[in-house]
């Protein structure tokens, strides 16, 4: 509403054996088309909503989109970036998702706060990648809290990263803040 455009129609359904249905109802021929991927809850089903981005994006792009550009708050296999390891192969999930949204016609992407920064690499080179990252606001935003005693927490090695990040960026501020990482060495069953 504030950039003056209004949302395209589009009909998502499922078929009764859970297949996902797309039609684009509107004509996007020669438009500049911006798919927003829809989040899964916490507990969601992030296959489903990365499938819902692959079949739109797919449909614009059979529609002559002039150009399409996939807008993801949420990157489904972003852990997924380790290293084949000849002994225990496993895919690099990160980098499948990537080649698959090239595939299927994405010309630009918009990332927020990816898991692993690493990730941008992982796209194709004709496929700009921008990753827009919201601690800028989240710090604004524990400022005018005025809390006492704070904690950065980080979860893993990668997130801890970031969390150093937002740390530093709390401490710039005068926000008397802790961090702390979590490691284990509990082995992959």
């Amino acid at each position: 509403a504030h950039l003056g455009v209004g949302l395209a129609r589009a009909h998502v359904a499922r078929f009764s054996d859970g297949e996902i249905s797309i039609k684009i109802v509107d004509n996007v021929r020669g438009a500049d088309v911006y798919i927003i991927q829809s989040a899964p809850p916490p507990s969601g089903d992030v296959n489903s909503a990365l499938m819902e981005l692959l079949l739109l994006t797919s449909a614009s792009s059979r529609a002559s989109a002039k150009r399409i550009t996939a807008v993801i708050p949420y990157l489904s296999y972003a852990r997924q970036t380790q290293v084949y390891n000849s002994v225990k192969p496993r895919p690099i999930a990160a980098a499948d998702i990537a080649n698959m949204l090239g595939a299927v016609g994405v010309d630009r992407i918009i990332l927020v706060d990816i898991h692993n920064p690493r990730i941008e690499g992982c796209f194709p080179p004709d496929i700009p990648v921008v990753n827009i990252d919201p601690q800028a606001l989240a710090v604004r935003y524990f400022q005018r809290l005025n809390l006492q005693n704070v904690m950065v927490v980080s979860t893993d090695n990668h997130g801890g990263e970031r969390a150093k990040s937002f740390y530093n960026r709390l401490r710039r501020i005068g926000v008397d803040a802790g961090y702390c990482t979590m490691i284990t060495n509990r082995r992959e069953r």
